[in-house]
């Protein structure tokens, strides 16, 4: 596209101004570098013809960021040098249109998660005695329960259930400890809570005097 051109002339002889007028500029800017090159429409100042030559993105791959802009003299018959002074300013900021595409927004599903009940399925686990590996002596009673599990919950236990008097892992399939300061029933409610993170129901005459148990073993286990 060509670049339109308006002339200010002041004195004919002395000078002038004149305004190149670059209408899509980001096109032409989009050419590669050195072509094309577009020239404006001649003008008159200080006597003689004159055209300005624009370069969208320079004339060598030095200046391709760039625009050059050349001041030309078009006249036809030049009797000697001319010599002249001239100087380009940008009289206007260039326009950027910004075309914005809005998605629409996604549309979220929210699930509800039920509340965990892994202290059901571990309580159940205690009940069945499947897969356990130990088992516990408390008076006339005897409880059998997982190592691994009673190990996590308790420094005591992860001990006593790790280390022989050797100080080297036991290799038994199933180990067997005697518990002999604490109740049955004391003993079975704490490996309830092991397991289930909650105590079991009590009879309200018994609960101070079984809480109170249950809160010297849950101590004496690191509970």
């Amino acid at each position: 596209m060509d670049p339109s051109s308006f002339s200010f002339p002041d004195d004919a002889t002395k000078g002038g101004s004149h305004i190149l007028r670059i209408d899509g500029y980001s096109i032409t800017f989009d050419k590669n570098c050195g072509a094309p090159w577009f020239e404006s429409g001649p003008f008159h100042a200080g006597g003689h013809a004159w055209r300005i030559g624009y370069y969208p993105r320079g004339t060598y791959s030095g200046n391709q960021e760039f625009i050059s802009l050349y001041l030309l003299l078009s006249d036809h018959v030049v009797a000697g040098p001319v010599n002249v002074e001239f100087r380009f300013s940008m009289l206007d900021p260039v326009d950027l249109i910004l075309i914005v595409e809005e998605e629409p927004p996604s549309t979220l599903t929210t699930t509800m998660l039920p509340p965990s009940d892994l202290h059901s399925h571990l309580g159940d686990l205690l009940s069945r005695g499947e897969h356990t590996d130990v088992e516990f002596r408390v008076g006339e009673e005897t409880f059998a329960a997982h190592r691994l599990l009673l190990r996590a919950r308790s420094p005591v236990f992860k001990a006593e259930l790790l280390l022989g008097p050797d100080k080297q892992e036991r290799t038994t399939t199933v180990t067997v400890v005697q518990i002999d300061d604490v109740e049955p029933r004391v003993f079975k409610a704490m490996l309830s809570f092991i397991y289930t993170d909650t105590w079991p129901e009590m009879e309200s005459e018994e609960e101070p005097a079984m809480s109170q148990r249950l809160l010297v073993a849950a101590d004496r286990y690191g509970l």
